[in-house]
């Protein structure tokens, strides 16, 4: 397959493992840590979470920093809040988080 993807994106890409059993294999771990230069060895990656990458943990600093900017009062307004923080969200920042990953 890594062919194929450095093909359609070149050398900027991003493989995520899902920690399938033939995805730790150690035949396909060494072969990758060869291939891929940026691996996430399976003894780092979050278990049980196949869609957290680095991009998520910085987007949801930044979240998280302006949600809690003022005391909440209830879990509504903690919903409330999330879905304003969430709506105003410049894409600019997602674009550059994705951005500082590749390099």
């Amino acid at each position: 397959m890594l062919p194929g993807i450095r093909q359609l994106a070149g050398e900027v890409y991003v493989l995520k493992q899902d920690n399938a059993p033939a995805h730790r294999a150690r035949s396909t771990v060494e072969f990758l840590c060869k291939e891929v230069p940026d691996l996430i060895p399976p003894e780092l990656r979050p278990p049980c979470s196949l869609d957290l990458n680095r991009v998520d943990y910085r987007i949801w600093d930044c979240m998280q920093e302006r949600v809690y900017k003022k005391p909440i009062r209830d879990l509504a307004e903690l919903k409330q809040r999330l879905v304003k923080v969430w709506a105003d969200f410049e894409q600019t920042i997602v674009d550059r988080q994705h951005f500082e990953q590749l390099l």
